[in-house]
C-alpha cells in the first residue's frame, strides 16, 4: 500500500463512483442468525468499532445478537508530544468516547479491554489471538479490520481474527478502514470480489453518524501542536456512506 497522509487519501468520490459502476453484492446477515449468537468485534482502537462496524452491529443486534467489543488498546498513542492531551488524560477520554459512542447506538454489547501498547500490536498478536480463542465459538460471527489495512496494529488484529474464526469454525468480515485511503480502486488492491454490502436505514446512518462524532479526540485538531484531526473530513466521508462494505470468503 502506497504512504499517504489522511489529508491526502483517495476521495471517497473515487469509491462511490466504483461501486456504482461496478455494484456489491447484498450482504444478508440473516444467513449467520441463530439462537445465542454472538458477534465479535476486534477494535484495535477506540472509535474502530464504529468506524468499520456502527451499521453491522445496530443490525445484529435488531436480529438479536450479543455484542462483544474487544478493546485492543487504550489508543494513548494517538496524540504524541501533546500537552492538551498527556496520556493518562487520553486514554481515560478515549474509553469514554468508545462508551459513549456504543451507547449511542442503542444496542446491548459488552466491552472488553486487553490493554495492549498502542502501535506495537505486532509483537503482541498471539495474545490477541488467546483472548479471541477464549471468547469465540463455533458460528459466531467475528468482525475485525482487514489484515491488509495498511496500519501494523490493523493488520495484527486482523490476522489473528482471521486465525481464530478459522479454528473456531466462526463467520469472520473483514472491514476496511484506513485501506479506504490508502489504496484505489484501480490499483487491485483490495479484494473486491470478497466484497459485500449492507444497505444501511436511514436510523442506522443518523445513529452512526452520532457515534462517531463522539470522537472528538480524533475529529478535532490538537491546539498544543497544531497537528490537523486524525479523523479528518475526508477521512470521515468514507464512512458517512449509507452502506457499509465487508470482506468474506463464504458467501
Amino acid at each position: 500500500m502506497r504512504k499517504f497522509k489522511p489529508e491526502e487519501g483517495t476521495d471517497e468520490e473515487a469509491w462511490a463512483t466504483r461501486f456504482k459502476t461496478t455494484p456489491i453484492a447484498a450482504l444478508d446477515l440473516e444467513v449467520f442468525v441463530r439462537r445465542g449468537l454472538t458477534v465479535h468485534v476486534v477494535a484495535p482502537h477506540p472509535d474502530d468499532e464504529i468506524l468499520g462496524a456502527g451499521g453491522l452491529l445496530q443490525r445484529f443486534s435488531r436480529l438479536g445478537a450479543r455484542a462483544i467489543i474487544h478493546a485492543l488498546t487504550d489508543g494513548e498513542a494517538s496524540h504524541p508530544n501533546s500537552a492538551m492531551w498527556p496520556r493518562l488524560k487520553l486514554i481515560q477520554t478515549r474509553r469514554e468516547e468508545s462508551l459513549e459512542a456504543l451507547r449511542t447506538l442503542k444496542i446491548s454489547f459488552e466491552r472488553r479491554r486487553l490493554l495492549l501498547p498502542d502501535g506495537a500490536l505486532p509483537e503482541h498478536e498471539s495474545t490477541i489471538s488467546s483472548a479471541l480463542r477464549d471468547a469465540v465459538s463455533e458460528n459466531d460471527v467475528v468482525i475485525a479490520p482487514w489484515r491488509f489495512d495498511g496500519h501494523p496494529d490493523h493488520e495484527a488484529a486482523g490476522r489473528a481474527a482471521r486465525d481464530v474464526a478459522a479454528e473456531r469454525r466462526a463467520h469472520l468480515l473483514e472491514t476496511p478502514i484506513w485501506g479506504w485511503n490508502r489504496s484505489a480502486p484501480n490499483q487491485g488492491e483490495m479484494p473486491l470480489d470478497r466484497a459485500r454490502r449492507l444497505d444501511l436505514e436511514p436510523e442506522e446512518q443518523r445513529r452512526k453518524a452520532e457515534a462517531i462524532a463522539r470522537f472528538r479526540s480524533q475529529t478535532d485538531y490538537d491546539l498544543s501542536t497544531g497537528r490537523p484531526p486524525i479523523l479528518s473530513s475526508k477521512v470521515l466521508a468514507h464512512f458517512r456512506r449509507p452502506y457499509e462494505v465487508v470482506f468474506h470468503d463464504q458467501l
